[in-house]
């Protein structure tokens, strides 16, 4: 869904890198999430493209710049380019996707970059991603799969498919709630010492 007559308030922001393979526009370089929050809405295991909270002071494009370390030994990011390049455009409002309100005054910037096809991927050292950076195709991320892809995805693949049907005409989308956000009681289970998995199976066992 898109408002455009509401009004914004910022309490937290954060940008999303959303990393498509040159020669491949449908496949989007992906991590997977490590640690539960309640606050920024995602769950451990969950599918996302690499987010990074915006500091204070921090232009979005030096955000951006955090998400990815371009060493061979291995940075402090999320993400580590080992070899190749991720364009990161002068004008950063050029590769502005959409903006995502992902809980009440929490608001995701999504940008559209480009890596070359060489770029090989690691997990940043000090990342609390699980496994390696890997490739995925934007249609396996859909609604149907609960829990799968982190809240804000959807919304994220949604604009980038408005992009693709017409790059030079193209608005970037404000969306005021995500369509997959997880229900408060998995956190409020969560936070009473029930596992993950456990709070998911009584979710699920409730609403049948």
């Amino acid at each position: 869904m898109i408002i455009a007559e509401k009004s914004i308030t910022e309490n937290l922001s954060g940008v999303g890198a959303f990393i498509t393979k040159n020669g491949d526009p449908y496949s989007f370089l992906s991590i997977t999430e490590g640690r539960n929050s309640r606050k920024t809405n995602k769950l451990k295991g969950m599918t996302s493209a690499p987010f990074e909270t915006i500091e204070r002071g921090e232009s979005h494009k030096d955000a951006l710049r955090r998400v990815f370390a371009e060493t061979e030994n291995g940075g402090q990011e999320e993400i580590t380019v080992v070899k190749g390049q991720i364009s990161l455009p002068d004008d950063i409002k050029r590769a502005y996707l959409c903006k995502i309100q992902i809980n009440p005054g929490i608001w995701l910037h999504a940008y559209l970059l480009s890596a070359l096809p060489e770029t090989t991927f690691a997990k940043g050292k000090d990342s609390d991603t699980i496994n390696e950076p890997r490739w995925v195709n934007i249609d396996q991320v859909d609604n149907r799969q609960r829990f799968v892809f982190r809240p804000g995805m959807l919304e994220i693949i949604q604009s980038y498919r408005s992009y693709l049907e017409d790059p030079s005409n193209f608005d970037p989308q404000t969306y005021f709630t995500v369509a997959n956000s997880i229900p408060l009681r998995i956190y409020d289970s969560l936070d009473s010492g029930v596992s993950l998995e456990e709070s998911l199976f009584q979710l699920v066992s409730a609403a049948e």
